[in-house]
């Protein structure tokens, strides 16, 4: 199960055990190989699967938590901008679309869907059913990693207290 922190600095940290990390590791780069949505393997989806193998190989954040049988657990996280997760979930649900995913692909990215739309919703009420509804809506510009890049530049050089101000902004250019 993936769980999220919220960071100062207008940024998410997303949590999980190795056996969680690695099974959205593998379902990334299922995602990425058969699917006929995404044909740009420099783009977004690729550089989340790259901080997801750098977590639980344990080259990102660690710590340890306590499980529901009381024995503590590893767990590694990595931080990402609220922009580049949104844009990410919402590529790989859209992908996710266009090939024969299994019960447990399904399972595994309504997890990390799930744990952006509850962190969004502690982080930013007021922009929280904008936000989601981004997650759920075609993204034309998902094989234009110059734009996006361009645009999470931009993001990401904001100041902390304005960027989850500007995010519906951003997230509407993408629409």
């Amino acid at each position: 199960m993936f769980k999220y922190e919220i960071t100062p600095h207008a940024s998410v940290v997303i949590w999980g055990g190795y056996d969680h990390l690695r099974e959205l590791h593998q379902l990334i780069h299922r995602i990425l190989d058969q699917s006929q949505y995404i044909n740009d393997d420099s783009g977004y989806p690729t550089w989340l699967a790259f901080e997801v193998r750098k977590a639980y190989d344990g080259h990102r954040l660690t710590g340890v938590r306590q499980a529901g049988n009381g024995d503590k657990q590893n767990v590694y996280g990595f931080e990402t901008s609220w922009l580049l997760i949104i844009l990410q979930v919402s590529c790989l649900r859209q992908a996710q679309a266009s090939y024969p995913a299994t019960d447990q692909d399904h399972v595994t990215l309504s997890e990390l869907e799930n744990v952006v739309k509850i962190a969004i919703t502690v982080a930013m009420p007021e922009h929280s059913s904008m936000i989601k509804h981004y997650l759920k809506s075609p993204n034309p510009f998902i094989n234009d990693s110059d734009k996006l890049t361009s645009r999470l530049d931009e993001y990401d050089a904001l100041p902390a207290d304005i960027k989850t101000s500007r995010l519906s902004d951003y997230l509407s250019e993408f629409q």
